[in-house]
């Protein structure tokens, strides 16, 4: 039955979903010969005020990752505004993925000896920033983790422990943090009101799992060192980690997502395996926007939404970085459209 306490909400999802960009305006954004111009196409656009008020502040590439940042804040609590009550909990789900992206770029920063402050991160809701202000002035990685060992991702950083200390690969701790995530949004599916939101958010684990077993399998780790990192949400993790090859995984991931199987294990073969990734990341923004048009009063409109916005965000910092540095012929392929 469907809920109407998410009609308004929809309503404005659907309006917001309508100004995200189309493949042509990206095209323009990448055939603009200048970061001046790249940045005077974003001020006629929506994200006109964030780049008004951020200019006042800061320059260049810093003012587009400001301005960017800083549209994606708004966006953020904006929904969380006008969501129902009973969306509320899943919604916090969604926000510590951001959370986690900023932990994940502290704890990087921290192991390479690389400052990092608190105007490089992306916090979302007040919880996160007592938190982020803490790891950031730690003094290096070891206050860092003990931090975490005090949060939420306890768990996460001691099962991390052990081979951290052995092979000091902080990356190792980063997957770990992926994994409690995971795990966390696997848990939200019991709690999703409707067939729409757990429909994407097991698509999102789905993905997720295999874009980490495929990575992996190519790096050559073993499938019961492999194991322990996917999030087991379904059969199909399992089934793809019964395959010997990569190929064979890819395969078995593409049918049962009702994806053409044949040309992606060419463009594994032939390329390799950044390429595939553009390709299954093109197939999950396809979901979301057929999850953002089908879902009628349905939390899965803002799920896809947020996931839409996110990707769109990306592609114009990449976009922004390949004409300061001209190598927007290295990227072309990797910018996808959000709209």
């Amino acid at each position: 039955m469907a809920d109407l306490s998410f009609s308004y909400a929809n309503a404005r999802l659907k309006a917001m979903k309508s100004k995200l960009f189309d493949p042509d305006r990206m095209r323009e954004l990448m055939d603009v010969r200048t970061l001046d111009e790249f940045v005077e196409l974003l001020e006629e656009s929506e994200y006109k005020g964030a780049f008004v008020s951020a200019s006042t502040r800061y320059t260049g590439l810093e003012l587009v990752k400001r301005a960017l940042d800083d549209d994606l804040i708004a966006t953020i609590g904006r929904i969380a505004n006008f969501l129902p009550p009973s969306a509320l909990p899943i919604y916090a789900v969604l926000m510590r993925e951001w959370e986690l992206n900023n932990i994940k770029k502290i704890v990087a920063s921290k192991a390479l000896g690389r400052p990092i402050e608190m105007k490089n991160l992306i916090p979302v809701d007040r919880e996160s920033i007592g938190l982020l202000a803490r790891l950031v002035t730690a003094p290096d990685l070891a206050v860092t983790l003990e931090i975490l060992r005090a949060s939420r991702y306890s768990k996460a950083v001691r099962a991390a422990e052990k081979d951290f200390e052995k092979t000091k690969d902080f990356r190792i701790i980063l997957s770990e943090l992926d994994r409690a995530y995971y795990v966390e949004l696997h848990a939200a599916l019991k709690f999703a009101p409707d067939a729409f939101t757990r429909g994407f958010l097991q698509d999102r684990l789905d993905f997720a799992n295999a874009f980490l077993i495929l990575r992996m399998m190519k790096s050559g780790v073993s499938k019961e060192k492999l194991r322990p990192y996917t999030v087991n949400s379904a059969y199909l993790a399992n089934e793809m980690l019964l395959q010997d090859s990569p190929e064979g995984a890819l395969e078995v991931f593409a049918r049962k997502k009702l994806l053409a199987p044949a040309p992606l294990v060419e463009l594994l073969k032939a390329k390799g395996l950044p390429y595939v990734e553009v390709e299954l990341e093109r197939a999950l923004l396809r979901k979301a926007r057929s999850t953002l048009s089908r879902g009628v009063l349905s939390m899965g409109v803002a799920v896809a939404f947020l996931h839409l916005k996110r990707e769109e965000v990306h592609s114009l910092r990449k976009i922004a970085y390949a004409t300061q540095f001209e190598v927007k012929d290295e990227i072309r392929e990797r910018v996808l459209s959000a709209g």
